[in-house]
């Protein structure tokens, strides 16, 4: 019921946005700082943390992850459509619901995080490029539901094989036990009419011998006179 619960999420969100970003403000490594959150359905954080490493290893990141901290350091990322040929520094904590995963970077364009007030040219391209991750992520939780449903739909093809092949025996057996009903009914048959014979002769010879209790009777009686 969960893994249908999550398809029907997954087709009602085919028709809506499947991430959403916003503007936030949150503490991290370097203080609180400007920040934008992506908000995706499904996704466990792990697997979120994993891909996002390997998204910003794309544009020419450095990773480094906190000791204590879940949060990841993209150093040094060359994403042109956010500032050119300079670097950014991505730092990036993942948090999670029962439901959804959040994903929360803070861009540090060099002295000073991106922020919508402050960096209104760069602020909509930081957004399609944590939209673009999302798409992303998309294609990850997909593949892992139709890898899940496959697994069931191999699981399920087995136990229909298994139910074929006994549904197959069971029709031997019927057919092996109508055929011996049937032989059975013929020997019941003939043993039928073995007792009516027998009945039959029964009576005949009954007959018989009342005819010869009627003789022997006359013969006593002519010996008498």
């Amino acid at each position: 019921m969960k893994t249908l619960s999550l398809i029907s999420s997954l087709l009602l969100l085919a028709a809506h946005a499947w991430a959403q970003v916003r503007e936030t403000s949150a503490a991290m490594s370097q203080g609180t700082r400007a920040a934008l959150e992506l908000e995706l359905p499904l996704v466990d954080k792990k697997v979120l943390m994993s891909e996002w490493g390997d998204y910003v290893k794309g544009f020419k990141a450095k990773i480094t992850s906190g000791k204590k901290a879940e949060e990841m350091m993209g150093d040094n990322a060359v994403v042109k459509t956010i500032n050119g040929n300079n670097t950014i520094d991505l730092y990036a904590t993942p948090s999670q619901t029962t439901d959804k995963a959040y994903l929360t970077v803070w861009f540090d364009l060099g002295g000073a995080f991106l922020s919508r007030n402050t960096h209104e040219k760069e602020y909509p391209e930081a957004e399609k490029f944590l939209l673009e991750f999302g798409k992303r992520m998309q294609k990850v939780v997909l593949d892992e539901l139709i890898k899940a449903e496959n697994a069931k739909l191999k699981i399920g093809q087995g136990e229909l094989s298994d139910l074929e092949r006994n549904k197959a025996k069971m029709e031997k057996d019927n057919s092996d036990f109508e055929k011996q009903i049937a032989e059975l009914q013929a020997k019941i048959k003939q043993n039928q009419d073995a007792i009516q014979t027998n009945i039959n002769n029964q009576a005949t010879k009954k007959t018989e011998l009342e005819a010869l209790r009627l003789k022997v009777a006359d013969l006593e009686k002519m010996k008498k006179q």
